[in-house]
């Protein structure tokens, strides 16, 4: 994980690749080629100096949202939505799974409170998954289904919980037959000694995922290869 020195300075060279005065101008929502989008979040693609990164963006305008906030990831003494994404990306690395690299973050304050966040990664090949499911024919999503219950139980057996476990958070890459999932924006993720194979933030984590998987009949599936997994991880 960057220090924040050095997190920064990796902005400002790739403002400076398109020719932006300010870091901050990397989170403008016309910049680049939409991926997602809320009130006060978005990601868009955009290449610098022949690359490709995404840039996400936290956008707290009004006093209003960032007093509301203050208390989870505005205020002054809370880490933004975007460094702890950062760090999460970074521990994910760190520990052999894949992820996209976090190339560098800010936050930019007003008297200590949160006015905007930028994160930058690396592009990262893969689809979401609420994306490619619906598009795969039954055979093939039961194949997914068990790939997808070994992650997270290896995810878990490693001692991360994510906190924000959603189909549309994991992306799938398919290499020479090879299955490969990357977890993104997991700002609420909570490390714990590795091997730990059940606890409440485990429960949370399925109990968040399951429901999602119930319109494509993985329910069992996934958890029949999470169980058959974590016999062998731990």
């Amino acid at each position: 994980m960057l220090p924040p020195s050095d997190a920064a300075a990796q902005l400002r060279r790739l403002a400076s690749g398109l020719r932006l005065c300010r870091t901050f101008d990397l989170g403008d929502p016309q910049l680049g080629e939409p991926v997602a989008a809320s009130r006060t979040s978005w990601v868009r693609r955009v290449r610098i100096l022949a690359s490709d990164y995404f840039v996400k963006t936290y956008d707290y305008k009004s006093l209003g949202a960032r007093l509301r906030g203050a208390l989870r990831n505005t205020g002054p003494l809370r880490k933004s939505r975007a460094q702890r994404e950062a760090i999460a990306l970074s521990w994910l690395r760190s520990h052999g799974f894949a992820a996209p690299e976090p190339v560098g973050w800010e936050e930019f304050r007003s008297f200590g409170l949160l006015r905007r966040a930028i994160l930058v990664t690396s592009a990262f090949p893969g689809r979401s998954l609420d994306a490619v499911l619906p598009e795969l024919p039954a055979p093939a999503r039961a194949e997914v289904g068990v790939a997808l219950g070994a992650f997270v139980a290896r995810l878990h057996a490693a001692g991360f919980r994510d906190g924000n476990l959603d189909l549309r958070n994991l992306l799938l890459h398919e290499d020479r037959s090879a299955l490969t999932f990357a977890k993104i924006d997991s700002p609420k993720f909570r490390i714990v000694p590795k091997g730990r194979a059940d606890d409440r933030w485990v429960r949370a984590d399925w109990a968040r995922l399951l429901p999602q998987l119930e319109p494509f009949a993985l329910t069992e599936i996934v958890r029949d290869a999470a169980a058959a997994a974590a016999t062998q991880v731990t």
